[in-house]
């Protein structure tokens, strides 16, 4: 596993119409590697929350 800093959250705005039915709320996090290196993947909303994971903080990944 490798470790990350998110630098960024953001999360989608579906407007008025709201989240499709049967869509899960998808986060897009961009990721800092310790070599300095970006990335941005996306989280379940439902992840970020129960892990408590905000900007600033680590996060592992495969």
């Amino acid at each position: 596993m490798k470790k990350y800093t998110i630098v960024k959250i953001y999360e989608q705005d579906f407007g008025c119409e709201g989240l499709p039915a049967g869509q899960k709320r998808m986060d897009d996090v961009v990721l800092r590697a310790d070599d300095g290196s970006e990335v941005t993947v996306q989280i379940p909303d439902d992840e970020l929350y129960a892990k408590n994971l905000n900007e600033g903080d680590e996060y592992w990944m495969e």
